[in-house]
């Protein structure tokens, strides 16, 4: 995060998100990337879940 912006780009996927953040007041950010797959009877199950930490600086 720089200049409150939070960038999170995915070079697999071919796709950068820009989020601006207001006010941070927490110590730490945790951010969840949930990769969901699509199933036989036209449903979703979740294939894969990543979690990234970003730790507050003052």
């Amino acid at each position: 995060m720089k200049d409150n912006e939070l960038t999170i780009i995915d070079e697999l996927r071919g796709f950068t998100d820009i989020y601006i953040v207001k006010e941070l007041t927490a110590s730490k950010l945790v951010l969840v990337f949930e990769d969901w797959d699509n199933t036989d009877d036209g449903g979703e199950v979740l294939d894969d879940a990543t979690t990234t930490t970003y730790k507050k600086i003052s």
